[in-house]
């Protein structure tokens, strides 16, 4: 898995295509209306949580952390499940 760090080259979207490239695991993909959709959102989570655990420093070290979208995931969520008061 360090490998795949170094092969990033510092670059965290760099790393959330090695880790969909080298497992399938990570690829969130689906079709459609006919297209592929991918939202890779477990490879952006475990990148986060590297630049979280390391404080953005050593292996958590990404000069695009900002590149990766894995938050809009609720921001979406919330804008499109309704909302219950109590």
């Amino acid at each position: 898995f360090i490998n795949c760090i170094d092969s990033a080259n510092l670059s965290a979207a760099g790393l959330v295509n090695i880790l969909t490239e080298s497992f399938c695991c990570f690829r969130d993909e689906t079709i459609f209306h006919g297209k592929k959709v991918r939202l890779y959102k477990r490879a952006q989570i475990l990148v986060a949580d590297l630049w979280a655990c390391f404080n953005g420093e050593d292996f958590g070290e990404f000069h695009d952390i900002d590149k990766i979208t894995m938050f809009a995931g609720m921001v979406l969520a919330s804008l499109t499940t309704p909302s219950t008061s109590f």
